[in-house]
């Protein structure tokens, strides 16, 4: 069983490549690499109802117990809330608590919603905040091609 984890995770990440982003405005942490498996440029094509790994690596600006995702999509030019952000992010791809200054390593799931509709290309917007205060801790934008 182990060692099929290990043979996954390793292609997994033999298939991973960092992609090109951009920030996300003036005063908002970036991460300092992303990548998405499976992808390794932009814009990521995905599919409908299929779940992408993610990883993120960042320096934390802010100290946070908790944290939470909130991701947007830009649709006809207004930012929409993207279903399918992860409910439960410590312990589930970062260990909680952040200290400011420090460097870390998320990894999250996304699944791409079935009504996304096909052959669409859009920006995405990935917030990690601090679920107490509502302080980013980095935002991500990155261009994605639902097939």
């Amino acid at each position: 069983m182990i060692r099929g984890l290990v043979i996954l995770t390793l292609i997994a990440t033999a298939f991973a490549g960092e992609i090109d982003f951009n920030d996300c405005g003036d005063d908002i942490n970036s991460p300092t690499s992303f990548e998405v498996a499976g992808c390794d440029e932009a814009p990521c094509t995905v599919e409908r109802g299929k779940t992408y790994d993610f990883t993120f690596k960042f320096d934390s600006p802010v100290n946070a117990d908790d944290l939470s995702v909130l991701i947007k999509a830009r649709v006809f030019g207004t930012w929409l809330k993207w279903p399918g952000a992860p409910k439960q992010v410590c312990g589930q791809g970062i260990s909680c608590p952040l200290a400011s200054g420090k460097s870390y390593t998320y990894q999250s799931k996304m699944t791409i919603p079935d009504v996304a509709p096909p052959n669409f290309a859009t920006s995405v917007r990935y917030f990690l905040n601090n679920a107490a205060t509502g302080e980013t801790v980095f935002c991500n934008q990155f261009r994605v091609k639902v097939a």
